[in-house]
């Protein structure tokens, strides 16, 4: 066998190790802040694992080589000396891999790479869910923790250690960040003590997640903004199509992405919205024009079924672009401001609910087609919805009219007239209190007619003789 050397190499600053470890495969791994004189011995002890493990020949021992070079590429003196006898205890054969793998040797890396991987919610399904955003959890953990506790043995993790792995975060970093950096060491813990019982309490106190406060929002685009950008011919045609649908029906971005043709009830007018955020499957009916844009929409897409999406990928800063090929150079929305930040798909969302607010539909209109939990969320949005209705600012168009295709003069009648539509003067009119109105209206009148009922005489009545008497 060829003589196996640890290859060192830098990037961004940093050492890494490069070590074969069979089939033509090289495992590489950050060896921390050293000097490259620590960085070349620690190399050099990482290819001395990988030749005694793959002296052996077994394949289950060979197996556990990346999990082995992981743990003893930035271990201290201590937890080097506990990977390098486990080694020596697999070489020669007194250590079943098995035992290995579930041990209490199990390193934080470990623990974490099992969970963002869905290997725990294979093994666990009743107590650890499958998450949809893992691989964001899993790019925060390799990026910014497993260079400081990765190789950490879980039983021997202590709060120090954590404090040191969030103070070594860059300074650039958002609170909102951090927060969710710490929360994914938080869960990584909590797993290490159950259901993988490796220890028997996270040495994680009660109030260790740092506190974010007020986030900013998204600046938020007006109605004719969007309009006008739905409208532009310069902008791609799917594009367009994206942004009025998310303007008009509230969805999260990332929904609407997963959205497809079999999710949609053109006949009807309807969607359906099985797999979200929240896990709570939802429907309802597509405003009019909506539905006529998405069958129009389907049509110039060849009538596509089944699980084709209905929308192509949209990138933030490709809409910013948008925005301003539309003529939209409104400063807040690319630069932000000191209460908010640059413009971007999830306004559409705050947009959406401010209209509905403004229009006087009520919380559980809006949270049937967004998904919110609470009403919290929803009356953030309630003091500019007053803001909307005062000024009379007008509403989203509908989205066939605005996209070009429908009829240039269309009456929709009595019965195909939209209750939420605008009003002549621009403004929102707020369909329930139009019904009181008329309600109470019908009422005075219909009492004025009773109350006016009086006999007529055919003759006129002789002085001094009342109609009564006649």
């Amino acid at each position: 066998m060829k003589e196996i050397e640890g290859n060192v190499f830098w990037s961004r600053g940093k050492p890494y190790s490069r070590t074969p470890i069979g089939n033509g495969k090289r495992h590489c791994v950050a060896l921390g802040d050293v000097s490259e004189g620590k960085a070349r011995e620690r190399a050099a002890v990482l290819a001395s694992i990988a030749r005694d493990l793959r002296a052996t020949k077994d394949e289950s021992v060979i197996s556990l080589l990346p999990q082995l070079l992981d743990r003893a590429a930035q271990a201290d003196a201590k937890s080097l000396v506990e990977v390098r006898d486990t080694v020596r205890k697999l070489a020669k054969g007194r250590l079943v891999p098995q035992t290995l793998a579930a041990g209490e040797l199990s390193t934080f890396a470990d623990v974490a790479k099992a969970w963002t991987s869905g290997d725990l919610a294979k093994r666990f399904p009743d107590h650890v869910k499958k998450k949809k955003s893992a691989r964001d959890d899993e790019q925060r953990l390799r990026d910014h923790v497993f260079p400081t506790i990765g190789s950490i043995p879980v039983r021997t993790l202590t709060l120090a250690d954590a404090d040191r792995a969030m103070s070594r975060l860059p300074a650039h970093l958002s609170p909102a960040s951090r927060r969710a950096i710490a929360q994914a060491i938080s869960r990584t813990l909590k797993l290490a003590v159950y259901p993988l019982r490796l220890v028997a309490a996270s040495p994680l106190p009660a109030g260790w997640l740092p506190r974010v406060g007020t986030q900013k929002q998204q600046a938020m685009p007006r109605p004719e903004e969007v309009d006008r950008f739905v409208s532009c011919e310069a902008i791609p045609l799917s594009s367009r199509m994206l942004v009025g649908f998310l303007a008009r029906e509230g969805m999260r971005h990332s929904e609407a992405a997963g959205l497809t043709w079999a999710d949609v009830d053109l006949d009807h007018g309807v969607v359906r919205l099985d797999e979200n955020k929240t896990d709570d499957a939802r429907s309802w009916a597509l405003r009019p024009g909506t539905a006529r844009a998405l069958q129009k929409w389907h049509e110039l897409r060849g009538k596509p079924t089944g699980k084709t999406p209905i929308f192509d990928p949209l990138l933030p800063v490709d809409y910013r672009a948008g925005l301003k090929t539309a003529g939209i150079d409104r400063a807040e929305l690319h630069e932000g401001s000191r209460i908010a930040k640059v413009t971007g798909l999830h306004a559409l969302r705050g947009l959406f609910v401010t209209e509905a607010l403004a229009r006087g539909e009520s919380e559980r209109w809006v949270s049937d087609r967004t998904g919110h939990k609470s009403s919290q969320m929803i009356s953030r949005y309630a003091r500019r919805a007053r803001t909307f209705a005062e000024a009379k600012i007008a509403p989203l168009g509908d989205l066939d009219r605005v996209l070009g295709w429908a009829p240039a003069h269309r009456d929709p009648g009595p019965k195909g007239r939209d209750p939420r539509a605008a009003t002549r003067r621009g403004g929102f009119r707020n369909p329930r209190g139009t019904r009181r109105f008329a309600t109470r209206w019908a009422r005075k009148t219909a009492l004025l007619i009773r109350r006016s009922r009086v006999r007529v005489p055919v003759d006129p009545p002789n002085p001094g003789e009342s109609v009564r008497g006649r």
